[in-house]
């Protein structure tokens, strides 16, 4: 009976920032009381997986070699959600304006597992600055490009 009090209609937000390298499930109650102390509570639950990072790659370095000589570099590679076994590294992509067109057969790659190499025989008589880019890849597609200056 009676008059009832003025409603004022009020949208809020939530923000719920987990905690890093963290997964779960939790169980968020919101409680609401009014100015007549009525009080009403909704829960809810926030599932949070394991996030899909890229896979890394490591121990490419810038390198100087010799003029008209090979080197090989050794770099791992590493997923934490997939073995290395199963991690592929893309064909090598040369880039170079002191030496454009490098051949795809000088530009080798070797290793399996985590363990992998990187043989480079650039054309011979050519001095000069070159990128290598190298992306590997998991099953899924995820990918991790990395460079190497030579």
């Amino acid at each position: 009976t009676g008059t009832p009090p003025n409603v004022t209609p009020v949208t809020l937000y939530l923000k719920i920032v987990p905690a890093a390298d963290k997964t779960g499930i939790a169980t968020i109650t919101v409680t609401a009381t009014d100015s007549l102390n009525a009080v009403t509570q909704k829960n809810f639950i926030v599932k949070v997986d394991t996030a899909n990072d890229p896979p890394t790659v490591v121990g490419l370095a810038d390198q100087t070699m010799n003029e008209d000589a090979t080197i090989t570099v050794s770099f791992t590679v590493s997923d934490d959600e997939t073995s290395a076994a199963e991690l592929t590294v893309d064909p090598p992509v040369w880039t170079s304006a002191d030496m454009p067109g490098m051949p795809a057969e000088n530009l080798v790659l070797g290793g399996s597992g985590a363990n992998r190499t990187l043989t480079i025989t650039p054309p011979l008589n050519k001095s000069g600055k070159a990128t290598i880019s190298l992306t590997v890849k998991v099953p899924r597609n995820r990918l991790q490009p990395s460079n190497l200056s030579c």
